[in-house]
């Protein structure tokens, strides 16, 4: 007997890795750019993984440094890669402050300043000085959270108190 047999093949193509070509950053002012690119999980050469590009969209917002980050990719044609650019819009970031006080103990005037950002690098230092009839004391706290790039925090505080009784 004869029967009909057919196999039938279908040929997809396998569509390959786009490879990102170049990372354009924008928005930063003050933030140096070397602080944003330290926090992505990708840079030029690498294979495109919308995983990685949104995880490092989190991980730049979880800096408090932007109000706003945004990644936007161009697919080139021609030769299969992506081109990404990284928006950020910046936020305020430092703090200055001032005080007056009278006590039982005296009077006092303080002054401190916090920046979250300084020197645009991402490093964070909090200052304060008090003086008052009674004593005088302030402190600075340092901290890099990526200290010689190499991930690792590096936190440093001096302070002092100069006690002055009549």
């Amino acid at each position: 007997s004869d029967s009909d047999l057919s196999i039938n093949f279908e040929i997809n193509e396998i569509t390959k890795n786009k490879i990102i070509s170049n990372i354009k950053v924008l928005g930063n002012d003050i933030t140096e750019e070397f602080v944003i690119r330290n926090n992505l999980l990708f840079s030029e050469g690498d294979i495109y993984y919308d995983l990685k590009i949104q995880q490092s969209k989190d991980l730049l917002q979880s800096l408090n440094l932007f109000k706003k980050v945004s990644i936007s990719k161009n697919e080139n044609i021609n030769n299969s890669s992506i081109d990404l650019t990284i928006y950020v819009e910046e936020s305020p970031t430092g703090e200055i402050s001032s005080g007056i006080g009278v006590g039982t103990t005296g009077s006092s005037l303080g002054f401190s300043i916090k920046e979250k950002n300084f020197l645009g690098k991402g490093l964070k230092l909090d200052t304060n000085l008090n003086i008052g009839t009674q004593q005088v004391n302030g402190y600075i706290n340092f901290t890099d959270p990526d200290f010689f790039n190499s991930g690792n925090t590096f936190a440093s505080s001096v302070f002092a108190t100069k006690y002055t009784y009549d």
